[in-house]
C-alpha cells in the first residue's frame, strides 16, 4: 500500500468506512502481506524504504537504522506490526502495555483537523499476546520502545518491564503528577527492574511547562531521556498535526533542561517531512510518526528519512565533481552503467539505419539461406513487415538507452543505490532474453558479439565502487497539491511499466511459439502454412520477435523500478528521462507502422495507449518532479552543517527555549 496507491485509491475508500473498521482492514492487509512467503521482500521492493547508511542513529546504547520511528497508538492490537516495521522505521513504539488486555472502546478520526482519538489511551492486547507477537516478528527486527500505562499500579508496571526485557530497547514511563519524592521513587523502581535497559520519561505534548522539573528529577533518578508524546487523559489519547507546535516547544525545553547527553524523542504532530525537520531543529535526537501515517500515507517515514538525510549531508547537498584520479574513475559503477546506456543508444541508431535501408544483414542471408531478393519474392509485404519489426526494436533500444544513460548520469553517479539496481536488474533480464530465439536454431553473431561486450559492462558496474552519496535540490518537506497530483502520475508510470513488462513477456512467448499473430498474417496476406513452408524464414522472424520482446521487458522493468524508487521532489532529470524514453519508443513504433501501411487498429492501439499513458503520467507529475524552487519557509536549514556528535541530527547552535501554550486537544 505505497503512497501512489494509498492516496489516489485506498485512502478515499478506507475513509468512507468507520474509523476502526478501516484501520483494521488496512493493518490486516499490511500484516498479511508481511507474513506471506517473500512478503517482507515485496514490501521492501515496492517501497525501497530502508534508510540510507548516513542516517544511522542511536537510542542510548542501541544502534538504529534511522532516526524516524513509529509512535504507539496507530496499531494498538499489533495487527500489522510485521509489515509496518518495514516502512523505513528505525524503531517502533508499542503499548502502553498492561499485564491484562484492555479492550478498545472507540476510535474516532477527524478528517478536518487530521486527528485521531483513541479510547481508552492504553488499549492493548495484554502482556502475553504482546510478547507472542513480538516473538513472531521476522528478522531483522526494529528496536522496540515499550510504553507503560499511566493507569497501571507499580507492581503491574514492574511485571510488564520484567516480561519485555528480552525485546525492549527502551522503556517509556509516563510522567505523573505525584510529589517529587514519590515520583523519583517510581523512576528508580522502574530503572532497577529494567536492569540496564534505558528508561525514558513520556511527556504529553499538552502538559503545562512546569512539568519540566519532573523530567529533571527523573534524570536524577536514573532516566536516560524523555519522549514528547501524544496528548492523553485518563479516558483517551489524541494524535494529530495540531500538536506539532507544542511538541516543538517541549522539545526545545527538554533539550535545554536535560542537556546534550540525554536522549530526546519527539513523537507527536508529524504529518509531513518538514514537521520532522522542525522537531530535529528544536533539538530532538529521534522523531516518531503517529497519525501522520494515516493522513499522509505509508511513505511518510521514507520521505522524512530523505528530508533528514539532506539535512545531515549538509554541505554535500550540491553535486560534487568526480575525482580526477583515473584509476578511481574507472572503478566507479556509474561509468559502466553509462557505457551500457550509450552502447544501446548507438546500437539503436545503427539498427534503425539498417532497418530503413537494406533491412537484412549479410549474415541474416547466410543463416537463413534466403537472399533479400528471395525474401521479397515470397510476398510483397514481407520486407516491409521485417522493417516494421526491426524499426520497432530499434525504437525500444533507443528508449532503454535513454533510460540507462539517465539513471547512470543523474542517479548512479550521485550515489543513489536504487538507480544502480534499476539498471542491473533489467539488464540481466535482457541478457537472458538472448536465448529466447535459439530454440529455432538461429544464431545472430552480431547480436552475440554486442551482447558479450554489454555483459562485461554490466559485470563491471556490479563489482564497481559506489559513488559518494550526493543530493541535489531541495528536500521534500510538505504534502502540497503538487505532491498529491504526483501520486496519480507515479501510479500511471508504475502501471505503464508493469504493462510494458507483461507485453514484452507475451511477445517473447509468441516469438518462441507461434511467431505470428492474426493481424500479422492479415497484413502479409499469407497464411502460416505458406510461411512455414519456406526453410529458414520462421527462425529469422522469430529472432526479431524474441529480441523485441526481450527489449520491451527491459524497458518496462526499468521504467517500473525507476517509477517505484525514484520519485522525489525536484528530480526533473527523471521526468525528462522517462518522458523522452517513452516518447521516442512509441513514436518510432507508430511512425513505422504508418510508413509500411500496417495500420490495423487493434495492433496499433497498445502503442497509442502507451504513449497517452506516458504523457498523462508526465503531466500529472511534472509540478512535483520539476519543482526545483520548492521552499516552505524553513529557510536555509538544509544547508546548515551539523555538530559532529554521533547519532545526533541537531544543529550546532541553540535557540532559547520557547514555552508551549495551553492544552492542544483536537
Amino acid at each position: 500500500m505505497p503512497d501512489w496507491t494509498y492516496r489516489p485509491i485506498f485512502r478515499p475508500l478506507l475513509f468512507r468506512l468507520p474509523t476502526r473498521l478501516g484501520r483494521d482492514l488496512a493493518l490486516a492487509a499490511i500484516g498479511g502481506v508481511a507474513r506471506m512467503p517473500g512478503g517482507r521482500h515485496l514490501i521492501e521492493f515496492m517501497g525501497h524504504m530502508r534508510p540510507a547508511r548516513p542516517l544511522r542513529s542511536r537510542l542510548a546504547d542501541t544502534l538504529l537504522d534511522g532516526p524516524v520511528g513509529l509512535a504507539p497508538g496507530i496499531d494498538p492490537g499489533l495487527i500489522g506490526l510485521a509489515g509496518l516495521s518495514r516502512f523505513g522505521f528505525g524503531f517502533v513504539g508499542i503499548g502502553p502495555v498492561t499485564p491484562n488486555p484492555v479492550a478498545e472502546v472507540g476510535s474516532v478520526r477527524d478528517d478536518r483537523t487530521e486527528s485521531i482519538r483513541l479510547v481508552p489511551a492504553d488499549t492493548n492486547p495484554g502482556l502475553a499476546a504482546t510478547l507472542d507477537r513480538l516473538d513472531r516478528l521476522p528478522e531483522p527486527r526494529p528496536a522496540i520502545i515499550v510504553h507503560l500505562s499511566a493507569r497501571a499500579l507499580g507492581e503491574e508496571r514492574r511485571a510488564v518491564v520484567r516480561g519485555v526485557r528480552g525485546h525492549a530497547a527502551a522503556i517509556a514511563l509516563p510522567l505523573v503528577t505525584d510529589d517529587g519524592d514519590a515520583w523519583q521513587r517510581q523512576v528508580r523502581e522502574i530503572v532497577a527492574e529494567a536492569d540496564g535497559i534505558p528508561v525514558l520519561v513520556v511527556v504529553a505534548a499538552d502538559r503545562p511547562t512546569g512539568m519540566v522539573s519532573r523530567c529533571v528529577e527523573a534524570m536524577e533518578a536514573g532516566a536516560r531521556g524523555a519522549i514528547v508524546g501524544r496528548a492523553e487523559s485518563d479516558e483517551a489519547a489524541w494524535m494529530g498535526n495540531s500538536l506539532l507546535e507544542s511538541a516543538e516547544a517541549w522539545t526545545r525545553i527538554l533539550r535545554h533542561a536535560l542537556g546534550s547527553t540525554a536522549t530526546v524523542i519527539a513523537a507527536a504532530g508529524i504529518h509531513a517531512p518538514g514537521d520532522a525537520e522542525r522537531l530535529v531543529s528544536a533539538g530532538a535526537d529521534l522523531v516518531a510518526i503517529d497519525s501522520g501515517l494515516v493522513f499522509s500515507g505509508p511513505g511518510l517515514a521514507k520521505r522524512c528519512n530523505e528530508c533528514l538525510l539532506a539535512r545531515r549531508l549538509g554541505g554535500r547537498m550540491a553535486g560534487q565533481g568526480i575525482e580526477d584520479d583515473s584509476e578511481t574513475f574507472l572503478r566507479e559503477s556509474w561509468l559502466w552503467t553509462l557505457m551500457l546506456g550509450i552502447s544501446l543508444l548507438v546500437g539503436g541508431i545503427m539498427a534503425l539505419v539498417i532497418a530503413c535501408t537494406r533491412v537484412v544483414m549479410p549474415y541474416d542471408e547466410v543463416m537463413s539461406g534466403l537472399t533479400r531478393a528471395r525474401l521479397a519474392g515470397i510476398g510483397p509485404r514481407l520486407l516491409p513487415f521485417m522493417t516494421h519489426d526491426r524499426v520497432t526494436l530499434a525504437g525500444a533500444m533507443l528508449g532503454v538507452g535513454i533510460l540507462f544513460s539517465g539513471l547512470a548520469w543523474w542517479g548512479v553517479r550521485r550515489g543513489q543505490h536504487w538507480a544502480l539496481f534499476a539498471v542491473i536488474v533489467p539488464a540481466s533480464v535482457g541478457f537472458l532474453s538472448f536465448f529466447s530465439f535459439l530454440g529455432f536454431g538461429y544464431f545472430d553473431p552480431l547480436h552475440a558479439f554486442v551482447s558479450a561486450i554489454l555483459f562485461q559492462f554490466m559485470l563491471l558496474a556490479m563489482v564497481g565502487r559506489a559513488s559518494p552519496l550526493r543530493m541535489v535540490g531541495s528536500p521534500d518537506r510538505r504534502n502540497d497539491p503538487k505532491w498529491l497530483r504526483a501520486q496519480w502520475g507515479q501510479l500511471g508510470f508504475v502501471a505503464h511499466g508493469a504493462t510494458v513488462l507483461v507485453a514484452g513477456t507475451v511477445i517473447s512467448v509468441i516469438g518462441m511459439t507461434t511467431v505470428f499473430v492474426r493481424e500479422d498474417l492479415a497484413y502479409l496476406e499469407l497464411c502460416a502454412a505458406d510461411l512455414n513452408a519456406v526453410p529458414g524464414l520462421v527462425p529469422l522472424i522469430a529472432h526479431d520477435r524474441g529480441t523485441f520482446g526481450g527489449m520491451l521487458m527491459v524497458a518496462g522493468l526499468t521504467m517500473l523500478l525507476a517509477s517505484l524508487w525514484g520519485f522525489r521532489r525536484g528530480a526533473a532529470w527523471l521526468w525528462w528521462t522517462m518522458l523522452t524514453a517513452g516518447s521516442v519508443g512509441y513514436a518510432t513504433a507508430i511512425a513505422v507502422h504508418h510508413a509500411v501501411g500496417y495500420v490495423d487498429l487493434r495492433h496499433l492501439a497498445p502503442a497509442w495507449g502507451g504513449l497517452a499513458a506516458v504523457w498523462l503520467s508526465a503531466l500529472a507529475s511534472r509540478g512535483y518532479l520539476c519543482d526545483r524552487r520548492h521552499d516552505d519557509g524553513l529557510g536555509p536549514s538544509v544547508e546548515r552543517q551539523l555538530t559532529e556528535r554521533p547519532g545526533r541530527l541537531t544543529t550546532g547552535g541553540r535557540t532559547s527555549p520557547r514555552l508551549p501554550g495551553g492544552g492542544c486537544h483536537p
